[in-house]
């Protein structure tokens, strides 16, 4: 009596589990993952090749022999992009090809952008003279083969501007210059 005790109250524990889970077979829905990838954008899908740079020089006077006026529509012929390390680049442009005899209409603008605090450089704002809460800036000179041209500023002047990176990595920058 003991044995169809047993048996009969380990059929009832195996209908009363069958009957709290639904008695169903449990459906297998088989969904596939997705993969959805990153689009990262690239220098070719971010920057064009047009450009549209003016600049104006009157009397400047350091490191030349006499004052120095240059007022052109700069029309960049090459460029080179050198990011050093993840925090160091430099833009150069230049209105002349590699080996053109030096002229005093060739001109090659460098633009050195840094960051600070552990921040990498890539798209956005480097102020000409950052303030001690910026963690973006840039130094630019105008070069020829008659000397240099810094961009100075002295109290009570207005802000020196910016330069917008609307695009920046290993292989090319790209953005605007609002400089003053």
């Amino acid at each position: 009596m003991k044995k169809v005790f047993y048996t009969m109250s380990m059929a009832i524990a195996a209908v009363s589990m069958l009957a709290s889970c639904g008695g169903e077979a449990e459906e297998t829905s088989e969904e596939s993952e997705e993969t959805v990838e990153e689009v990262i954008p690239t220098f070719a899908d971010e920057c064009t090749g047009e450009n549209d740079i003016t600049f104006k020089v009157d009397n400047y006077g350091f490191q030349y022999d006499s004052t120095f006026a240059a007022d052109i529509k700069f029309e960049v012929i090459r460029s080179t992009w050198d990011m050093k390390n993840d925090s160091t680049a430099e833009l150069n442009l230049y209105n002349f090809e590699e080996g053109a005899a030096d002229t005093t209409t060739n001109f090659n603008i460098k633009a050195k952008f840094r960051t600070y605090n552990g921040e990498v450089l890539g798209a956005g704002t480097y102020p000409y003279s950052p303030k001690e809460t910026d963690n973006r800036a840039v130094s630019i000179t105008i070069n020829n083969s008659i000397g240099k041209v810094y961009f100075n500023w002295f109290a009570g002047m207005p802000d020196q501007g910016s330069i917008d990176l609307t695009f920046a990595d290993a292989d090319g920058a790209c953005g605007s210059f609002a400089l003053k």
